[in-house]
């Protein structure tokens, strides 16, 4: 049985870890799929959190439908954001690309604030209060149920469709080249586009749990979202596994950090980490081995 504050401790870890996970799997697919290194996986949570709070508080939506609503608008925001700025950009060098994501945050950044401004907007509790401990002795609310099972369920499935589906052989098969794929006659836009809606919508979940677990704050979930490149570098960039890892240490870490030491070592703790890795194991921890033949 776990003490009561390492109970507490294990719970946060495994909810924050969770929602990172959801994200780091949007960053990586996209990666796998399209090369691209998204910067603007915080914004795509932020927007997330405000198109469900828009439908849900603003439009008077019962919390499935809003759900619902807000998912289908962050997959025409991945889809037109691909058209418009990315599938332009194909064949263009990295540099370009991530500057290209760089401007993208600014721009997603900006527009939420224009149209919901910079206040932190409560969100109605849709979930019961009731607090679950489990025979480990870790609490957990039912919020905390349905992130954890929403995150596990969702990676799993991305995995088998990514490893034994034609569709996640041919979204492979855009990242490794555009031109064979071409040759192949893969439909580069659709693929391309369908990885950018997966990835919308992977944001989007977790920035709405984010949000549920406290309220919508555009400063702190747009923050969170750049924890996302300690998860995924830690776990592996292109593996969705090591996504779930990576949210896990770097949730673990994280918490106990925040509790035993001080809030303001966070970040530095979990940065370094990501250099000490970008140095011994860039490839992270589930990382494939990059192999060059000559």
């Amino acid at each position: 049985m776990l003490g009561q504050v390492a109970g507490q401790l294990t719970s946060q870890s495994i909810t924050t870890g969770s929602i990172y996970a959801l994200v780091g799997v949007g960053f990586v697919i996209l990666f796998r799929a399209t090369g691209v290194v998204n910067f603007a996986q915080g914004e795509f949570m932020v927007l997330g959190a405000y198109f469900f709070y828009g439908f849900k508080v603003e439009l008077h939506q019962n919390s499935l439908v809003a759900i619902l609503a807000a998912l289908i608008a962050m997959i025409a925001l991945g889809i037109v954001v691909n058209m418009v700025i990315f599938y332009r950009l194909v064949g263009a060098s990295l540099f370009t690309v991530v500057i290209a994501t760089f401007g993208l945050s600014i721009l997603l950044e900006t527009a939420g604030l224009i149209v919901w401004g910079p206040d932190t907007r409560e969100l109605p509790n849709i979930f019961s209060n009731n607090t679950l401990v489990s025979p480990l002795g870790i609490p957990l609310t039912t919020l905390d149920i349905v992130t954890i099972v929403v995150a596990i369920v969702l990676i799993v499935l991305l995995e088998i469709i990514l490893r034994t589906t034609r569709t996640g052989v041919r979204m492979r098969a855009v990242a490794d080249s555009t031109l064979l794929a071409a040759l192949q006659r893969v439909h580069i836009p659709r693929f391309a586009g369908l990885a950018w809606a997966i990835a919308s919508v992977c944001s989007a979940i977790a920035g709405v749990a984010l949000a549920l677990q406290s309220a919508v704050d555009p400063v702190n979930i747009g923050q969170l979202g750049l924890l996302i490149f300690p998860v995924v570098i830690i776990g592996g960039v292109d593996s969705i596994i090591g996504a779930l890892v990576g949210g896990l240490i770097v949730a673990t870490i994280q918490t106990l950090v925040a509790y035993y030491l001080n809030g303001i070592w966070v970040d530095p703790i979990c940065y370094g980490m990501l250099l000490a890795f970008l140095l011994f194991r860039p490839r992270g921890i589930f990382g494939t081995r990059e192999i060059v033949r000559v």
